[in-house]
């Protein structure tokens, strides 16, 4: 069986939930299939030399120009206008909000639309961005393929576009491993873990407002871990004088804390996917988080809470604390819920299946 040539997008650097997830792609590939990665952050080498995509300089600066033109800005942000030549590859497989055009059939995939991105991080309104939906919807209708991550982001899909076909919107998450790592049993004490760079988004203030109140309550028999890179100083300062509480502002292989994990919270405002979630759940970690649509298909049996809902997270987590029968019954069906819904193998033979249909 001939081995299908595949240009994949791939980010340089997993930064964060997105780009880990389509490193992961990259990672379980399908059989007989090869993978050719283009790294989105450079355009094709010319003269043995990686030509840094002007898109990400001007990704830097973005937020000056989103208020004067959001149309524009978000359209060039996505590298719409950068024609790349796809000779010699058989697929292009495109990640997350690409908007590079390509001579070869195209795969694009989705965990949401920018639509519900645009909103909830960068606070821009949709009726702003006339024109950039516009030419996604062009983009999608004339693409070979759709992954969508979730049934939710294939709904929201159609909900924009419903003149797309229904049909070429395929349901394919991200692999995810289950990760061999030797977790620290606490004896003495509950861990509990927030993670989330996007700290208001991901709802961190929410989050440390209940630490403080949980540290009151059961002191010494918990402990707290809070990664983030965007924490404000008046928490930082706080937290840094308890000595249960660990801060961590910097890079840092969250495999290490989920080895002395207990339970994830995560009180996002809005979220289309969790790969933090997931990892913690593949580890029989149970979680709490908010109640969206995304988080219950990709995590069903974690304890969900109504956002911005500080009273039901608060009590939640004293639940949990409390009883490490439940923590272990939540943990246990979690992982084996990511162990059949994100299994490496059966995922790779579903997308040589989608190559081979585009191709044949």
């Amino acid at each position: 069986m001939n081995k299908i040539k595949v240009l994949i997008e791939m980010p340089l650097l997993p930064h964060s939930g997105g780009p880990a997830a389509q490193l992961l792609r990259f990672k379980y590939k399908p059989k007989n299939v090869e993978y050719y990665p283009l790294y989105v952050e450079k355009l094709p080498k010319f003269c043995d030399k990686g030509i840094i995509n002007p898109r990400i300089f001007y990704g830097l600066i973005r937020r000056s120009f989103d208020w004067i033109v959001p149309d524009l800005s978000t359209l060039f942000t996505m590298g719409f206008g950068t024609f790349i030549n796809t000779k010699g590859y058989d697929i292009v497989h495109t990640m997350e909000y690409s908007f590079q055009l390509y001579n070869k059939p195209t795969i694009y995939e989705r965990s949401g639309l920018p639509t519900y991105v645009l909103r909830y991080w960068y606070n821009i309104n949709y009726n702003n961005l006339k024109l950039t939906f516009k030419i996604e919807k062009e983009i999608l209708k004339r693409s070979a393929a759709i992954i969508a991550w979730t049934k939710w982001a294939k709904m929201l899909i159609l909900k924009y576009y419903p003149s797309l076909n229904d049909e070429k919107i395929y349901i394919i998450p991200p692999p995810a491993p289950i990760y061999l790592i030797n977790r620290i049993k606490n004896k003495d004490h509950v861990t509990i873990l927030f993670l989330g760079d996007d700290f208001y988004r991901k709802g961190g203030d929410i989050a440390l407002k209940i630490f403080k109140n949980l540290i009151l309550k059961y002191k010494n028999n918990i402990k707290i871990i809070v990664k983030s890179n965007k924490i404000p100083y008046n928490y930082k300062s706080y937290f840094n004088k308890i000595n249960n509480v660990k801060i961590i502002d910097h890079f840092i292989n969250t495999l290490q804390l989920y080895k002395e994990t207990d339970i994830f919270f995560l009180p996002t405002r809005a979220d289309n996917y969790s790969m933090p979630l997931i990892e913690v759940n593949s580890l029989g970690i149970p979680a709490i988080v908010s109640d969206l649509l995304p988080l219950r298909e990709t995590s069903p049996f974690s304890i969900f809470c109504k956002i911005n809902d500080e009273k039901a997270f608060y009590e939640s987590l004293c639940f949990l604390i409390e009883n490490e029968k439940e923590r272990k019954a939540i943990g246990s069906k979690s992982k084996q819920f990511v162990e059949e819904k994100f299994d490496p193998i059966r995922i790779s033979l579903e997308l040589e299946k989608l190559y081979r249909s585009i191709i044949e």
